[in-house]
């Protein structure tokens, strides 16, 4: 089982997005062996998907009502294969504190596209704003997916 880890600030917008797009997608293509979970570099542990995210989501047909932040330690870093941070802050967040991560983090568009982008924080946006930022999660996460399905055959 392969464990993809998706890492944002407070594991309530990006990182919970792209954990729900990337559940749905492999599901749909029937990508097996492969598991994926979130959380967040300061992170308060139980909070609930913002407003934008759980709206966003649920335009798109996802649930995020029973998401609960996680705060991001080095147990759940340790324990994933794959670690994908939300911006290059988000990673060298990651690198420093769980070093033997370091090799298996990277930037979500580095990993997809090998691009320095971020992916920028919804939060506190409007509507819009938290729709975009799921459409360019949804398509990096269509992008991973694609590169897992590689690996898989």
């Amino acid at each position: 089982m392969t464990e993809v880890l998706f890492v944002c600030t407070g594991n309530i917008c990006r990182s919970a997005m792209a954990e729900a797009l990337a559940r749905r997608g492999a599901r749909e293509r029937g990508l097996e062996g492969v598991a994926f979970s979130s959380a967040g570099v300061s992170a308060v542990s139980g909070m609930q998907a913002s407003e934008g995210s759980r709206k966003a989501a649920q335009a798109a047909g996802l649930d995020l009502s029973a998401h609960r932040a996680r705060p991001l330690d080095r147990t759940i870093c340790q324990g994933a294969d794959l670690i994908l941070a939300m911006t290059g802050h988000h990673l060298e967040a990651i690198r420093q504190g769980c070093p033997v991560a370091a090799e298996k983090a990277h930037t979500i568009h580095r990993y997809v596209h090998g691009s320095d982008r971020d992916v920028e924080d919804p939060y506190g946006g409007g509507e819009e704003t938290y729709r975009q930022c799921l459409e360019e999660i949804r398509a990096l996460v269509d992008g991973l997916l694609d590169r897992l399905e590689g690996d898989a055959e």
